[in-house]
Formats: structure tokens, C-alpha cells, sequence
């Protein structure tokens, strides 16, 4: 049934088409050149005020990208636009295919159409760019929410990791949070590309990018840590544990003597102040100025 209906509208679609450049053909017969040019610039006319109207209403800025129901009224905008676009080309390319005859005999009719050419190229790029900008949109917005959302299943998958690395026994259960965690990393690093993506084509985003960045290379980190845990003997976690405060150790001493090499330096400059200061008084007390 469903393919006999879908062959009824396909008849419905061929003999309204059939209609349609029946009519223009009738229409469109037997013109003078003034009607021609008449004819041309009004297409020309419909063309502008068309791309008028995609100008004005498919606008982005930063307080619309706020709104949740922005990109579906955008997105509806742009269908409007492009049906418009469509009924408009096809009414002048049954213009132009009747008459290309009389129009390329005529070089300031042939100019006129190429300027028509021009205006309708560029309304249709318009229509185009415009409907990247929704895709672009509808993308950053479900990245934003999947790498959003991953905070606290990552704290889950770090804790039971950290767990399972333990013990020998729970190795194998270790390496499927592992797989798991990759798997999940795999999509983060996916919409976050998506992301970047997005922001190339619509700058209005980067604001909202700053956080999914942050919050990427956050969980970026953890995912290492987790890909990185293995089973140690307890031997072996008390010697890095060791080794780890040995490091911090130093860093605290390097640290400690470079404070005390500023200070020193910090006194010996005041003496030498103190001391100049000292020798200027006494030299002003034994020659005495008229």
C-alpha cells in the first residue's frame, strides 16, 4: 500500500510539473523584447527582494544562541527561504529555456540575465551558508551536553579503576573499565572535534567553546590516568609513594634556598643603601657648604 501511495503522488508530482510548464510556456510565448526585459527585471526584482529577506531574518548573535528554541525557528526560517528559492528558479528557468533564443540575440538582455545569474547564485549561497550554520549549531549543542555530562561518570570509572588495580586477581576487570573508558573517550574526542568544527563556522560559539575545553582536557587527564593504572605489588606502590615524596622533597628544598638566596640578596642591597646614605651625611658634616 505504502508504494502504491508513494506512485499516486509521484503522477500527482509529473502532472502538476506538466501543468506548471504548460502554463509558463503559454505565458511566457510570443514576447517582445521590452517585454523581455520587463519580464527579466522583475525576476531580477524577486531575486533581490528575496535575498532581502534571508539578510534579515537569518541573523546569528550572542543572545539568540542563548535561546534553546533558536536553532529550530532558524532552521525553520531557512525551509521557508529555500521553498521560495526553488518555486523562484523554476519559474525563471522555464523563462530562460522558452526564450534563450531571443535573449542571446540580444547583447543588453543577455547582460541582464547574467546579472539575474549573479543575484540568484548568491541568494542560493546564502541559503546554504545559513543552513551550515543550523547543522553547525545542532552539532556544538549535543557535544556540549555529551562532554558536559561526562564529570561524574568519569569520577565513577577513576574510583573503580583505582580499585581494581589493587589486587592481581581483578586485572581482567580492570582492563574492561579500561575498554569501556576508551570507548566512551573515543565519542568525547569525536564531539569535541565537532566542536571546534562548529566555532570555525559560527565565531559565536567560541565563549561556550572555553568551557568545553576546560572540561575536555579535564577528563582528557583522567582518561590517561586511568589507561595508565596497572597492578603493582604493595612493594612497588610504597616505592613510587616514597620516590613521589622524594621529588616533592627536593622541589620543596630547591625552593627553600632559592627564598633565602632573594632575601640575602634583598638585605645586602639595603646595607649597601644604608651605608651610602651614612657616607653622604658625614661627608656633608665635614665640608660644609656657603
Amino acid at each position: 500500500m505504502r508504494i502504491v501511495r508513494y506512485f499516486i503522488a509521484g503522477l500527482f508530482f509529473l502532472s502538476f510539473l506538466s501543468f506548471s510548464s504548460g502554463a509558463l510556456a503559454q505565458e511566457y510565448d510570443y514576447m517582445s523584447q521590452d517585454e523581455l526585459e520587463d519580464r527579466i527585471l522583475r525576476f531580477r526584482d524577486e531575486y533581490t527582494q528575496l535575498s532581502n529577506i534571508c539578510n534579515l531574518q537569518i541573523r546569528i548573535s550572542d543572545s539568540n544562541l542563548e535561546s534553546s528554541s533558536f536553532t529550530r525557528i532558524l532552521r525553520e526560517k531557512v525551509q521557508v527561504m529555500n521553498t521560495g528559492l526553488q518555486s523562484l528558479d523554476f519559474r525563471w528557468n522555464a523563462f530562460t529555456q522558452l526564450e534563450q533564443v531571443d535573449i542571446a540575440e540580444n547583447e543588453a538582455l543577455m547582460e541582464q540575465m547574467t546579472q539575474v545569474q549573479k543575484l540568484r547564485q548568491a541568494v542560493t549561497d546564502s541559503i546554504a551558508a545559513a543552513q551550515q550554520k543550523c547543522n553547525a549549531i545542532t552539532d556544538f549543542v549535543a557535544a556540549e551536553r555529551f562532554i558536559l555530562a561526562q564529570d561524574s561518570i568519569y569520577a565513577v570509572l577513576y574510583k573503580h579503576a583505582k580499585v581494581l588495580s589493587l589486587t592481581k586477581k581483578t586485572a581482567p576487570q580492570l582492563d574492561k573499565v579500561q575498554a569501556q573508558e576508551q570507548a566512551i573517550f573515543e565519542k568525547l574526542q569525536e564531539s569535541y572535534d565537532k566542536s571546534k568544527a562548529a566555532v570555525m563556522i559560527v565565531p559565536q560559539l567560541a565563549s561556550r567553546a572555553a568551557v568545553i575545553d576546560e572540561h575536555f582536557y579535564s577528563l582528557k587527564a583522567i582518561s590517561e590516568k586511568i589507561q595508565a593504572m596497572k597492578y603493582q605489588p604493595l612493594i612497588m606502590r610504597i616505592k613510587d609513594y616514597l620516590m613521589g615524596l622524594a621529588c616533592v622533597s627536593i622541589i620543596l628544598l630547591f625552593f627553600n634556598m632559592l627564598v633565602t638566596k632573594l632575601q640575602a640578596a634583598k638585605k645586602a642591597r639595603q646595607m649597601l643603601k644604608k651605608q651610602k646614605d651614612a657616607f653622604g651625611k658625614t661627608t656633608d658634616a665635614d665640608y660644609p657648604t656657603i
